[in-house]
């Protein structure tokens, strides 16, 4: 369908700025949607685009793309991006997709402590809990339970 490949790419533009998803993967995804009907002007350039194009290239390119397809663009390495990404590897985490432990370490890496939003710093958080289970009361499964439920939590509106 049309519209699970629109939403494929978008979280793989997300998940590009972060360095999640190659520029590779990028060009096979708008290959994808190209074929099952998804179609734009810059969908088309980035279904040729190459590895070897210079990432500012590929920036301006995916940045058209967001824009004529109707989804958020985020700049490599914003800040916004990285909460962009942890919402989609949030969602990818409650649908039981990635691990929960996975989540966490991704979460402690890239966002780090301090967050002001609570429910991205219990995440973060999580991955340091992992880190002491023998140290604790809790189960790997507990931890597991705390985290598909933050994830949860973070996909819902404040």
């Amino acid at each position: 369908m049309v519209e699970d490949y629109a939403l494929q790419l978008a979280e793989d533009v997300v998940l590009w700025s972060v360095g999640e998803v190659t520029t590779a993967e990028l060009v096979r995804c708008a290959c994808d949607a190209l074929i099952e009907g998804l179609d734009s002007q810059a969908l088309r350039e980035l279904a040729g685009a190459s590895e070897t194009d210079s990432q500012y290239e590929i920036e301006d390119l995916l940045e058209r793309v967001a824009t004529e397809l109707d989804f958020a663009f985020y700049a490599r390495d914003s800040a916004d991006g990285r909460l962009a990404a942890a919402r989609v590897l949030a969602a990818r985490c409650a649908a039981g997709h990635l691990p929960p432990r996975e989540l966490a370490r991704w979460m402690h890496e890239r966002i780090k402590h301090g967050h002001p939003d609570r429910r991205v710093e219990a995440l973060v958080s999580a991955d340091d809990q992992y880190d002491i289970l023998g140290y604790t009361n809790q189960s790997e499964a507990d931890i597991d339970r705390a985290v598909r439920a933050g994830a949860e939590s973070l996909l819902a509106p404040e």
